[in-house]
Parts: structure tokens; sequence; C-alpha cells
């Protein structure tokens, strides 16, 4: 089961990031279930090569048969031996699967579209990053059809046609088209690829033309980005480099929020800065927070907190808490720190209850969460 590392736009729209909690008490039994433990642990590496059980256990009693093991990014989970399955507290849930040496891994255990890991009264989980590492060294893979012989970027006319193809075929067949020459276009063939593209005004957002620039800044961010210094559009620009960042973020995310640093003030800045945001927040959340807690108040800092907290409240309690710290708006605590709090309660509880003593937070909320595991 796939998901992608971008949140819906409603997470971060009008309507503010992440729904307002309920202002009634709440108990353990009331709360989403949250990861506790996970084997191997998050952010272990040189882990052997071969067969391997992971396991994830959360703190409440799950539902049977329901479970979203999803990617971080294409190809990002190991090939499954066996289905995954419940032990008799239903509180772990196992997937034996296979490893190769010198890979990275890495699961969404639910996400923003597929939350089917969720307790008996079907509260989703939260969602939590597992990734890990094994050791060795990855093998490389030859195309013998192919070995020796170099690849030659077809005319502008070959690609011209080609695309041209796919943006008039059905919507299954462009789907599968774009999606193909997604991943076998050179370098060297994304430039007259992305003309082409603005000049049909397939510039949207979540189109052909952001997917390549995203996929040319995965790989060569100088390129792509001096590239943009010819466009004449300031709105094709401005969807250029924020889409190149996009894929940059993937990549390198300190070195992408670091050229967001760069921007002037403006539209441009804004969407950059939120996208950043967006993308290295779904991998990283306590890197993301970091950066995000020195942005001005404004609604360029709150846009781009929204995917922090969703995707970090799960994966990294204690950094949105930092963040929220460090930014200081009582209100946001208010309204985020207790549930966030939770979660932090069932992962590092002496933290946890250190930071709630000490808070913003209303006495009535400090003694709720200061007694919920005494």
């Amino acid at each position: 089961m796939k998901t992608t590392a971008v949140l819906l736009a409603a997470l971060l729209g009008a309507a503010g990031p992440i729904a307002p909690q309920s202002t009634r008490a709440q108990t353990i039994g009331d709360s989403a279930p949250v990861v506790v433990k996970t084997v191997p642990e998050a952010g272990s590496t040189n882990l052997p090569a071969g067969e391997f059980e992971i396991k994830v256990t959360f703190n409440k009693v799950m539902k049977d048969h329901s479970w979203s093991w999803c990617t971080v990014w294409d190809d990002s989970t190991p090939p499954g031996i066996e289905d995954p399955k419940f032990d008799a507290s239903h509180k772990t849930c196992s997937l034996k699967v296979k490893l190769e040496p010198g890979t990275t891994y890495g699961y969404w255990l639910n996400s923003e579209g597929f939350n089917h890991f969720q307790d008996l009264a079907g509260r989703p989980a939260v969602p939590y990053l597992l990734s890990f590492s094994t050791q060795g060294n990855r093998p490389r893979v030859t195309n013998q059809a192919t070995a020796g012989i170099a690849t030659v970027p077809a005319p502008a006319s070959a690609l011209e046609s080609r695309l041209d193809h796919a943006l008039l075929a059905s919507p299954g067949e462009r789907e599968a088209e774009l999606g193909e020459m997604q991943r076998t276009i050179s370098s060297a063939e994304i430039p007259a690829a992305l003309l082409f593209l603005a000049r049909r005004g397939e510039i949207g957002w979540h189109g052909p033309f952001a997917e390549l620039a995203s996929t040319w800044g995965s790989h060569d961010p100088a390129a792509a980005l001096a590239w943009t210094t010819n466009l004449t559009d300031p709105g094709v620009r401005k969807k250029a480099i924020v889409s190149i960042l996009k894929g940059w973020t993937d990549t390198a995310p300190k070195e992408a929020a670091a050229y967001v640093d760069t921007l002037p003030a403006g539209d441009l800045h804004d969407d950059a800065a939120a996208q950043v945001a967006d993308k290295w927040s779904f991998r990283d959340a306590h890197g993301a927070a970091k950066w995000v807690s020195h942005f001005p108040a404004g609604a360029v800092r709150d846009k781009a907190m929204g995917p922090i907290i969703f995707w970090g409240q799960g994966s990294a309690p204690a950094a949105v808490i930092e963040m929220l710290d460090t930014i200081g708006d009582q209100k946001l605590i208010q309204d985020k720190g207790e549930t966030v709090a939770q979660i932090w309660l069932q992962r590092d509880e002496v933290a946890a209850r250190a930071w709630i003593k000490q808070s913003p937070l209303s006495e009535e909320v400090k003694q709720r969460l200061l007694n919920t595991n005494e």
C-alpha cells in the first residue's frame, strides 16, 4: 500500500492546519492510539541484511486484520515474506520482510491517506515514521541489454511528440505515459519538456510540469534553478522554483531551506517556505521544526507549522513541543499542547512530565495529563 509525501491542501487551508481539539476531559481510552515501541528502533543503522521481522507496538488494543504499512518514498519498503499479523495481545503488529544490504528503508505507520491501524473503537493511530538502514554495500544492478551504451537524448521534436501523445491520451493512459516519462527522462531533456508543457498551459501544482521540475530538483537543483532565471512569466517561474524545491528537499532539506532563506519577501518566498516545510516534515519533523521555529510570526509560519504538527506529533512529539515553546504563542500551546503531550507521555514519560509541570497549559489540563499514567 502506497502513499506520497504530499499533504492535502485542505490541511493547510484557511480553516487551519489541524482541527481544533475538543475541550472536554480526555482519557487514554478517548485518545487516538500511538506507537510506543518499534523493532528496529526508528533511525537504526547497520541492521543485518536478510530476513527480518519488523514489530510495531501500540499503547492500546488494536483492530485485527487492519493496518497501513505505507511507503515514504518510491520503493522505500522491502519485499514482504508474509502478511502482517497481530500477536495475541493485539497491541503488537509484525511484518516479515527481506532486507537488502546497504539500503535505507522507510514506512509510515498510518498516513494522511491510509489509516487502517485503528483501535477497537475505530480511532486511527497517530501517524508514525519508521526508517532504518542495513549494513554492507548495495549490489549494483546492470541491464545486460544496454550495458556500455550511452544514453542519447531524444531530439526535441521526438520529445514533444511523446509529450503531446501522452497529454491527449485517455486519463488512464495519460497517467501511465507521463509516469513512465518521469522515470526515464534525462536531465538534459527536462528543460525542453518543461518549456513545451508551459506553452501547452500544463503548469498545475500537481501536473507533469511540477513533477518533472521536482525530478530535476532532486537530481541537479543548481542547474534547475539557474534555468528558471530565463523564464519571463513570473507565474511559471514561481511554479518552477517551488516544484524544484520539492524535489531538492527530498534529497537535501537543509540546503533547500537555506536557499529559501535567501529569497526576498513575497509570494515566491512564502510558497517556497511552505513547500519545503511540508516535504521536510514528512520525513524529518524534528529538522523541519527547528527551521520553522525561527520564522517571524505570521501566515507563513502558521502554514508551515501545519504539516510539522500533523506528522511530528506521532514521530517527534518532543520536537513539536520544543517548536511551540520557541515560538511562544500561548494560544497555540493551549490548542495543541495537550494532544502532543499525551503522545509524548507514551514515549518519554519523565521528559514529558517535566515539561507539563512548567508549561503554560492550564492547571486543569496539567492535572489531567499528569494523572493519566498514575
